[in-house]
């Protein structure tokens, strides 16, 4: 505790490489007794772990959430990559589960829509906000990896081994598995609708493997190949569809994603609510911010604090909050809205990345409990 976070992080990734090239397992021990810990006792509902670029007791959760300094970019780019090692060396899902929390909520939220820039700390205080470097001005860790991290939007929706593919994450793409001349195209506008479609594309008819991650967030999850319903192996979190692909074969995966929520760790004021994989949050007006406030040339982080009591306060159980939205999506954007039936006001809930240029909460102040 008290470690500088970021510094350690890729200590743990060349761990696992030097057990990838020796197959010394006290290393690869290591890299994975460190993911394990930082997943479970350091990582905020975004993904992003720190604050103020530091670890902490998991009970210090709570007392952090009103500084103004969050997880920082940097961090998760690493955990990233330190995921990525070890899943290359044991496929297991789990590490597909951390990667598509830090992916939808906290890498594609970090930049600027306009210029690009990326954000370095996200502030995690209620009615607070985000400051995106400046193309000039702005030269910090988060920069280098801010420019990286785009390169990491693509990197885990597939895997393969020799006789198979993975798809781990219902995202649009194009796959081009060279080996076997297959090639998968995924249409989707996950999470607005809860399908996605794969089509396959190969000159002759090849027999393989595709196999299809069952998100742990889904309570059911339906497939069809061609129209018709498949009933086939699930093995360690994926159903295994293994056949003749041809030309123009279709697959259809139907998820069932629900609204939930999730306790600050260590803590229990705080609340994060997600739609499935997707943390959901709430923009907090103020007239007096510019988009200017948003691009401080040399500041990388928000000084212009207002009460966090500015942004919505739960005053019943988030079961019985939950209960209340009525999602009702605009301009092809996912969103809930809450009555001021069990808070503090009436607000609407939408995907985490997808607010810019506003003051937001993503954790909610929950005043009945005790």
């Amino acid at each position: 505790h008290g470690w500088h976070a970021n510094t350690q992080i890729p200590k743990f990734t060349g761990f696992e490489r030097v057990y990838t090239y020796t197959g010394n397992e006290d290393f690869s021990r290591a890299a994975r007794f460190f993911w394990q810990i930082v997943t479970e006792k350091h990582t905020w509902a975004n993904g992003g772990n720190s604050t103020g670029e530091h670890f902490f007791p998991i009970d210090q959760f709570e007392k952090k959430i009103p500084n103004v300094g969050g997880p920082e970019s940097c961090n998760s780019v690493n955990m990233m990559r330190l995921t990525e090692a070890v899943y290359q060396n044991d496929g297991d899902v789990k590490y597909v589960d951390y990667y598509e929390r830090i992916l939808l909520n906290h890498i594609l939220a970090n930049f600027d829509p306009e210029q690009g820039m990326c954000v370095y700390f996200t502030s995690l205080r209620p009615a607070h906000y985000k400051v995106y470097g400046s193309k000039y001005d702005s030269f910090w860790c988060c920069t280098g990896t801010g420019m990286q991290a785009p390169a990491k939007l693509g990197k885990m929706i597939y895997a393969k081994t020799e006789d198979a593919v993975y798809v781990n994450m219902y995202v649009a793409s194009t796959l081009d598995w060279a080996e076997k001349g297959i090639k998968l195209s995924q249409n989707t506008t996950f999470p607005v609708e809860n399908s996605s479609t794969i089509t396959v594309d190969c000159k002759k008819a090849k027999r393989a493997t595709i196999a299809l991650r069952h998100p742990w967030w889904s309570k059911e999850m339906s497939v069809t190949v061609n129209g018709e319903q498949v009933i086939a192996e699930q093995k360690d979190g994926y159903i295994l569809i293994e056949r003749k692909w041809k030309m123009g074969d279709e697959i259809v995966i139907t998820l069932q994603p629900e609204l939930r929520y999730e306790v600050v760790p260590g803590g229990k004021h705080y609340h994060a609510y997600f739609y499935g994989p997707v943390l959901l949050g709430t923009r907090v007006a103020d007239p007096a911010m510019t988009k200017a406030d948003f691009r401080r040339t040399r500041v990388n982080v928000g000084t212009k604090r207002v009460p966090m009591e500015w942004a919505p306060e739960i005053t019943a159980s988030p079961e019985a909050l939950i209960s209340t939205m009525k999602r009702n999506d605009k301009d092809g954007v996912l969103r809930f809205y809450v009555p001021k039936t069990h808070s503090t006001k009436e607000f609407w809930l939408e995907p985490y990345n997808n607010i810019h240029f506003s003051r937001y909460a993503m954790y909610f102040h929950n005043k009945s409990v005790k």
